[in-house]
């Protein structure tokens, strides 16, 4: 064999996916729907952490559920338990009279430098909470019986415990549905929302002030309408951001450039979306998105049944 092709060879590398661990409980679609609490352990979302340290996990429940990354040597790292907490209540909407559950919808993990907190941006329907997970020293106290014979309580020692507080609330009662957050990781003070027709910016530091850059909203009836799907901030820049819709379209926003963010940097969208009916719709709906402007091909979105890579110099076309 030649010297280039013993080269070629030791260069080949090949990527394999190994099966490591299972987490939580497996069931069976019939025993999801013949029991209604079943149904509110399906997950919803999973996120790492920026270390990669934590893995964080919502249901439909309501809950988050928080694994941590333990590593010995000459084995495999593990996940184990480390703390759960409820991040969504139900909710009732008066005016509509809708009852939303406590599913959670959005989830986002705020980067920081502090191992010993978490920050955690949640969403249900119409709240979004932002909760501290952090350590916390309690002292621990024995009894004993003094010369008179009365119990008193003495410390005996401090022990840590993990313990959750709700930071800020943000109340969407005037929106839409939520279905999507997205974090800028440049910028801690500030995040985004979505709903169907809407894309909000908000503040931690203002609970009640929100600007909105994207408004779809028809203003007559139409039929097959476009939709949001979901938002993102790009992960290279904190002035940039994306969000998808129904129709397979991607749309990129900066803020730099224009207050009015209904004209668009750059617009990309499917030849296939021409044809405006349910099915097509159904199949070329966005479900999720990732964007980073080093790779050679910026986006990759994710349909019902594919994933399309897209290259930010060409807006109409796909691979």
């Amino acid at each position: 064999m030649s010297k280039e092709g013993k080269k070629s060879n030791s260069d080949l590398k090949i990527m394999e996916w190994r099966f490591n661990q299972f987490l939580g409980e497996k069931l069976t679609y019939e025993q999801i729907k013949s029991d209604p609490e079943n149904e509110s352990f399906l997950v919803t979302n999973v996120k790492f952490s920026s270390d990669g340290s934590n893995v964080v996990v919502s249901d439909k429940g309501g809950r988050v559920i928080i694994f941590k990354k333990s590593e010995q040597k000459g084995k495999q790292p593990k996940l184990d338990y480390f703390f759960e907490y409820p991040a969504q209540e139900k909710d009732f909407d008066v005016q509509k009279s809708i009852e939303y559950s406590e599913e959670v919808k959005g989830l986002c993990i705020l980067p920081s430098d502090n191992y010993n907190k978490l920050d955690i941006l949640t969403s249900g329907y119409r709240t979004i909470k932002l909760d501290r997970i952090y350590k916390d020293k309690v002292r621990t106290f024995d009894n004993y019986k003094n010369d008179n014979n009365i119990l008193i309580p003495k410390v005996s020692g401090v022990k840590e415990e993990i313990k959750s507080k709700t930071k800020r609330l943000f109340c969407c009662s005037q929106s839409g549905e939520v279905h999507s957050l997205g974090i800028n990781k440049f910028n801690t003070n500030q995040f985004m929302s979505s709903d169907e027709y809407k894309v909000y910016l908000w503040d931690f530091n203002y609970n009640d002030d929100v600007y909105t850059p994207i408004d779809i909203e028809p203003s007559i009836e139409q039929i097959n309408l476009e939709k949001i799907t979901k938002c993102k901030y790009i992960e290279d820049s904190p002035h940039i951001f994306i969000y998808s819709t129904n129709k397979g379209n991607i749309r990129l926003c900066d803020l730099r450039t224009n207050t009015n963010m209904m004209k668009f940097q750059a617009k990309f969208y499917d030849e296939k979306a021409k044809v405006n009916n349910v099915i097509t719709n159904s199949l070329l709906s966005v479900h999720d998105i990732s964007a980073n402007l080093k790779d050679k091909y910026t986006f990759a979105k994710r349909h019902y049944f594919q994933v399309n890579l897209r290259d930010i110099k060409m807006e109409n076309s796909s691979s």
